[in-house]
């Protein structure tokens, strides 16, 4: 029996891995161009499929030119500031005759235009101051009238419509039977209320004049005329003239005017005229001052309300805000309801 030398076994495993090499060439390591693929079975083959590319984004059509092109705003200027101005009171109405054509009207007790309405001792009348109303100086005008008797002190108020309404600045003006001025509001503070509180100079047939203060404004109003109820400690008619006294101050005339104070009491002073634009001054006892009313606004009527400091005899000083005024006018001085 042959034995196999260890010289013998590794020239037989040499030959064995070489043969192995060669076989594994031959399967794996076939060249590419070796395969045929005409004879590749297509059917039993899947490849996967490429998606399809998105379309391209087509360009939107131009728009097409506006037919009725609309030029560039033209740039607008800088504005100028012009600071508000300050107040100036319109100049003192002359106290002259007024003259009225007789197709002046009114309303009547139904809202109805008419010719110069009679209106009686608390009656209230509602009317429109229209386009259609008579007009003096450019201003719209209804007229009424009233018979009383001298020294009857009455309070006659003219009430424009409400806010959202179609509403009235009121402008109140009363006529004495000679036509002239009595009392007026013209209401130059804007309120919904023009009021005047007249004691009457003599009998006769008196004329409320119903009107608004912008002549290019319409609107609703009320009108009325009732008894004066205040009760007044002090009730006089004057006259600032050049024999007045001046103030130091602006060398304008005033007139001083006494009355009896108990201390805590608080008391109203009004002054009102149609002549100048007044203005109230209140000296306490010690002669100093301790309240006044500038009348700012130019109103022709002004009013205080003060409490007053201790028991004495106090002074009420009525000027004109502008010096070289001169008028007549009303103090009156009545006690007030007391304030909490």
């Amino acid at each position: 029996m042959n034995r196999i030398t260890p010289k013998n076994t590794s020239v037989s495993l040499s030959i064995f891995q070489l043969f192995l090499s060669i076989i594994f060439l031959s399967i794996f390591a076939l060249p590419a161009s070796s395969i045929n693929p005409d004879k590749i079975d297509k059917g039993s083959l899947t490849l996967p499929q490429s998606p399809a590319p998105p379309p391209l984004p087509q360009p939107l059509p131009a728009a097409p030119p506006p037919s009725n092109p609309v030029s560039a705003p033209a740039p607008v200027p800088p504005q100028a500031y012009y600071p508000p101005k300050s107040y100036d009171p319109a100049p003192s109405p002359a106290p002259v005759r007024q003259s009225f054509p007789h197709d002046v009207v009114g309303c009547d007790d139904k809202g109805h235009s008419k010719l110069v309405r009679q209106i009686r001792l608390g009656e209230v009348v509602h009317c429109v101051l229209g386009e259609d109303s008579f007009r003096k100086d450019g201003r719209p005008i209804h007229m009424y009238e009233f018979q009383g008797t001298a020294d009857q002190a009455l309070d006659i108020k003219l009430i424009g419509g409400k806010s959202g309404d179609w509403q009235l600045n009121p402008y109140l003006v009363v006529l004495g039977p000679d036509r002239r001025v009595v009392s007026a509001d013209d209401n130059t503070s804007r309120q919904r209320v023009a009021q005047v509180q007249v004691k009457l100079p003599t009998n006769g047939t008196y004329t409320i004049l119903a009107s608004n203060r912008e002549a290019k404004e319409f609107g609703r109003y009320s009108v009325v005329v009732e008894r004066d109820l205040n009760r007044y400690s002090l009730d006089e008619s004057s006259e600032l003239s050049d024999r007045s006294q001046r103030l130091t101050q602006d060398n304008s005339a005033f007139n001083p005017s006494e009355f009896q104070g108990e201390q805590g009491k608080v008391v109203t002073i009004r002054a009102s005229s149609y002549s100048f634009f007044p203005a109230l001054t209140l000296l306490d006892p010690d002669g100093q001052i301790i309240a006044r009313n500038d009348n700012k606004a130019g109103d022709r009527n002004v009013a205080l309300e003060y409490r007053l400091p201790k028991s004495g005899t106090y002074k009420a000083i009525v000027n004109s805000i502008r010096p070289e005024d001169r008028g007549s006018y009303r103090l009156t001085i009545s006690p007030s309801a007391q304030r909490r």
